[in-house]
């Protein structure tokens, strides 16, 4: 017979690294999957549909508990379940494609509430002064890249065993959170205003449809479900934005403009990546050169705070904010010349990590807002950062393609069919310019930003 309690003892002190390893794979790896499903059977619309519901799902899940702030027991409950279940899924689509696409529905949610509430749990374990696995880092990274490898060989004709890696690594996960001693009480989860519950259905709701039609635009080659997310877009975001300049949680009147700032920024870093990013690999670079990007996640991850705290030693006459800002602006310059591209990104993804590092410290400092709070605020502002991107970018490329008389369909379908397209490098590189000039403008306004609230508590 089981002994379930000496089992869970023994592996307690694995359970933040288990929790970690986890938290990696939900946020980074469904990027590298999913759009493998694309191709499958030549029927570019169906195949693309999962990863659709994954980022749309991703993007949009967290809106619906503005105000609530559920506790991260929750949160990971129904984040681990979701992730198990889709993945499991996944396993059967080759028999039934449903299965994929409910594979990203459930990935989606997993990948959107298991991260801040394994941040949460990490958070609580310095709290409390818990002693770490030695190089769980290594563990932590080694696992990771064990899991790329297995994708990127097995993600073509035997995908199932992609997702059986996904499922894995979400069940010890699930094993962590079990086994874990950082565990409280659950509380109980009120529905107590019903204004601000329709409120958060119709603002998840707008965005949900915007963000699918900018989604299946990307995978489907065609241009009117482009303007249909683009107005979308164009409507909802302003209201969202007003909405969460004044109602972002409990205790919103104390949340300076630094964080939203900071928040929204890095929200434009990641989405400059991740949804510029795919398009100038796979129809400037190619397909394969993606998984290069997916690398430079990692190793951001990896050695981004050391490489500043090294920066902030050596040239203590320039703030980390300001340092944080001035790579930002270096691996924007980077990514124009194709050589040192990746090293572009990997500045960028370091910004991200930084960013993050910087909202949650004034969330803590200067909020009255718990930890499980804090760290659904950062996610929510990265969302609408990531949004705001996105409607600029194509803005951006529709207008040159307009001006210039250039198919921009063309271009989507050569996106869509992971096919290198030469003959839209002109296009490419003119929206690149343009894109990195409305960067260099938000990294200004975020330094002004902070520059102004320096003054303000002096």
């Amino acid at each position: 017979m089981i002994n379930w309690k000496q089992l869970k003892q023994q592996a307690a002190p694995f359970s933040a690294l288990l929790l970690s390893i986890t938290s990696f794979t939900v946020n980074i790896l469904p990027y590298l999957l999913l759009p493998q499903l694309i191709l499958r059977q030549h029927v570019v619309i169906l195949n693309a549909l999962p990863f659709v519901l994954f980022y749309t799902f991703r993007r949009t899940v967290l809106f619906l508990f503005r105000g609530y702030q559920p506790r991260a027991e929750r949160l990971l409950t129904i984040g681990v379940v979701a992730g198990i279940l889709g993945s499991f899924l996944g396993l059967f689509g080759s028999w039934l494609p449903i299965f994929w696409d409910l594979a990203g529905v459930g990935i989606g949610i997993a990948s959107a509430l298991l991260p801040p509430a394994i941040r949460v749990f990490g958070h609580r374990q310095k709290q409390q002064h818990l002693p770490k696995i030695k190089h769980s880092a290594l563990y932590q990274y080694g696992a990771l890249l064990l899991l790329i490898l297995l994708i990127q060989l097995a993600g073509g004709d035997h995908i199932v065993w992609s997702f059986a890696g996904m499922l894995l690594y979400l069940l010890l996960g699930g094993v962590g959170f079990w086994a874990s001693p950082l565990r409280q009480p659950w509380t109980p989860f009120r529905l107590h205003n019903a204004k601000r519950i329709t409120i958060n259905l119709i603002l998840t709701a707008a965005i949900f449809i915007g963000l699918i039609n900018l989604r299946m635009t990307r995978n489907e080659g065609t241009l009117t479900t482009l303007l249909h997310g683009l107005i979308f877009l164009a409507i909802i975001l302003p209201i969202g934005l007003l909405l969460f300049s004044w109602h972002l949680s409990r205790g919103n009147d104390r949340i300076t403009w630094t964080i939203r700032a900071r928040g929204i920024l890095r929200g434009m870093c990641i989405d400059f990546v991740a949804v510029y990013g795919t398009i100038y690999c796979f129809v400037i670079l190619g397909s394969a050169f993606y998984v290069w990007v997916i690398l430079m996640y990692v190793v951001a991850m990896a050695i981004g705070a050391p490489l500043l705290s090294f920066l902030a030693k050596k040239i203590p006459a320039i703030s980390r904010p300001t340092m944080t800002l001035l790579l930002m602006a270096l691996g924007l310059v980077l990514t124009f010349w194709q050589p040192v591209y990746l090293v572009g990104i990997l500045c960028l993804r370091i910004v991200v990590g930084e960013l993050n590092r910087e909202v949650i410290g004034e969330l803590d400092t200067q909020t009255p807002l718990t930890p499980d709070e804090e760290y659904l605020v950062a996610p929510r502002l990265l969302s609408l950062g990531g949004l705001t991107l996105q409607m600029i970018l194509w803005l951006i490329m529709i207008g040159i393609a307009n001006q210039r008389g250039i198919k921009l369909a063309g271009l989507l379908a050569s996106y869509a069919h992971k096919t290198v397209a030469g003959n839209f490098t002109n296009l490419i590189s003119t929206t690149h310019l343009w894109l990195v000039i409305v960067m260099f403008v938000a990294g200004v306004i975020v330094y002004l930003i902070d520059q102004h609230h320096q003054v303000a508590t002096d």
